[in-house]
């Protein structure tokens, strides 16, 4: 049968069919599936004790680890220059504009930006496939023209969705397989000796870690791929996604469980702001102003990034920085300003010790380029001697790091939270809904690429401020009876903002349902993914 002819549907019944890659996904399930329910029972266990008061510290017994000798693996050759990395869905057109970008890597994601249809995991693993094997195009009508992907491209990364998600349409003894499974190892299974074979390798950014122990399972899970596959080894690497609180005291000893894997970390704002709300739902010392006022330079946010960059250097990690989410405007004036400001989130993101950082539009990368190519070098990884002197110069005393875990937990005062607040919540979070139900993970809205990150910041800021009745700067208190009048308002404006896109403007009543429950629900949802699942095919 030849694939590279076929629907990415008749591709995938295709290689479900095949004897081999079913014994590989059962074998896969059985032996991550029983770890992975206990390490989701883990999470709810210290849910319970974060609402009972409990505060995160250092763990006193992990000190060895912080305190010890060690580095993090080899970079590949591929994986050393990391200065602009471009991310979005598994889309046709954006791999190929993102292959072409001039990024030195693209992050083709299952998780955040990605709607998990089935038609979408079917068309995202076949347009990798094909990617993989260059026979991939895409071709723009309106212009009568075929994209093909350059001579040279951006190095291709994998994000696969979060341990917290299930594949429905992959059943296995009459249970539902893990998303992050499925992705990791239907991937692997396809492509990684394709990658190796090309002097690259299979390479994955690692979604929603929220400890060592998950970073541990992670490393087995790698170990077992490598094994399973025959895989080279040393070709497997991974880059960490610290986007959670609890990650975030323990970046150290993350990386360590995954040093013979690991060779960056990232920082990202909006699912690491949506973690501090989860997590301390019902302590009102964490109440969060408007999204618009937590940027990087807000000192607890700043104190997370400088610890990763720290960790990264002393360890040998490359230390990735997070988003800009600016989609260019057909208005010049628009794009002008909005690339000095773009430029000067990059040097802030520069000076901090980043070496690279993330984009999610092509346009982007010539903008951040002129950044870290014109004021820094690409991450050079130092000689062995190089590293132990590094590494005892820069280590801090036990004190410095009680500092600056405790400061990770300075939050901002409670700010002005304004009506504006609580209707750009709404609308946001609506609109990306709807988008998603349809079928769509990352959406420009506001001349901004929005993922789920920013439908579940949204949400969740809506569900504080009403749980903890907060008052507005005019003096109204945030209530179930002001969230309703304003949602009503928001929703009248939307059918014209969706009028365009039809089949998102078909899914903005279940959208609104969906969104009211989750925000006036006594209870906190963990995922607002978990529930919209249910509502795609």
């Amino acid at each position: 049968m030849d694939l590279t002819a076929s629907t990415p549907t008749e591709a995938m019944h295709h290689w479900l069919q095949e004897k081999e890659i079913q014994q590989f996904l059962e074998a896969l399930h059985h032996f991550g599936e029983a770890r992975r329910q206990q390490l989701l029972t883990n999470r709810i266990e210290l849910q319970e004790r974060f609402d009972a008061g409990f505060r995160l510290t250092l763990n006193p017994e992990t000190l060895p680890i912080r305190s010890g000798d060690w580095r993090v693996s080899d970079i590949p050759a591929d994986l050393r220059d990391r200065r602009v990395e471009i991310t979005g869905p598994p889309e046709r057109e954006m791999i190929v504009n993102a292959l072409n970008s001039g990024a030195q890597v693209f992050v083709a994601d299952f998780e955040d930006a990605f709607s998990p249809s089935w038609s979408n995991i079917c068309a995202g693993q076949f347009n990798l496939w094909q990617a993989v094997r260059r026979p991939i195009d895409f071709r723009d009508e309106e212009r009568r023209k075929a994209h093909l992907p350059n001579e040279r491209t951006a190095t291709l990364m994998i994000r696969p969705r979060g341990w917290h998600l299930i594949e429905r349409h992959i059943n296995i003894q009459g249970k539902p397989m893990s998303a992050t499974l499925f992705d990791t190892g239907l991937f692997l299974y396809l492509n990684a000796h394709s990658l190796v074979a090309q002097g690259s390798g299979p390479y994955l950014y690692l979604p929603k870690i929220e400890n060592q122990h998950e970073a541990a399972y992670w490393a087995d899970l790698l170990d077992y791929l490598v094994r399973s596959l025959g895989l080279p080894e040393g070709c497997l690497k991974v880059t960490v996604l610290i986007e959670t609180i609890t990650a975030a005291f323990e970046m150290e000893e993350i990386l360590y469980s995954l040093r013979h894997y690991a060779v960056g970390m990232n920082a990202g704002r909006q699912d690491y702001l949506f973690s501090i709300i989860k997590k301390f739902r019902h302590d009102t010392r964490f109440l969060l102003p408007d999204r618009s006022r937590l940027d990087w330079t807000t000192p607890f946010m700043t104190t997370y990034a400088e610890r990763l960059v720290d960790v990264c250097r002393r360890r040998g990690a490359a230390p990735i920085g997070g988003m800009n989410p600016f989609v260019p405007s057909s208005l010049d004036e628009v794009n002008r300003h909005a690339f000095e400001q773009v430029i000067a989130d990059k040097k802030r993101v520069l000076q901090q010790g980043f070496v690279g950082t993330w984009v999610g539009h092509p346009a982007l990368v010539p903008v951040a380029h002129s950044v870290f190519t014109l004021e820094s070098s690409a991450f050079h990884r130092t000689t062995p001697a190089e590293a132990d002197g590094c590494l005892h110069d820069s280590q801090r005393t036990g004190s410095e790091e009680e500092d600056a875990a405790h400061n990770l937990l300075r939050m901002v005062e409670h700010g002005a939270i304004t009506e504006l607040s609580m209707r750009n919540n709404i609308r946001i979070g609506l609109h990306y809904l709807a988008h998603w139900l349809a079928g769509r993970g990352s959406v420009p809205i506001h001349n901004r690429m929005e993922d789920t990150a920013t439908a579940e910041l949204a949400r969740a800021q809506l569900w504080q401020w009403l749980r903890h009745r907060v008052k507005l700067d005019d003096g109204r208190m945030c209530t179930p009876e002001l969230f309703d009048t304003l949602l009503h308002e928001e929703i009248r404006s939307l059918p014209y903002a969706l009028s365009d896109k039809p089949d998102a403007l078909r899914q903005l009543t279940p959208a609104t349902r969906l969104f009211k429950q989750l925000v006036i629900s006594m209870e906190f949802e963990e995922f607002l993914t978990t529930s919209a699942y249910d509502l795609i095919d």
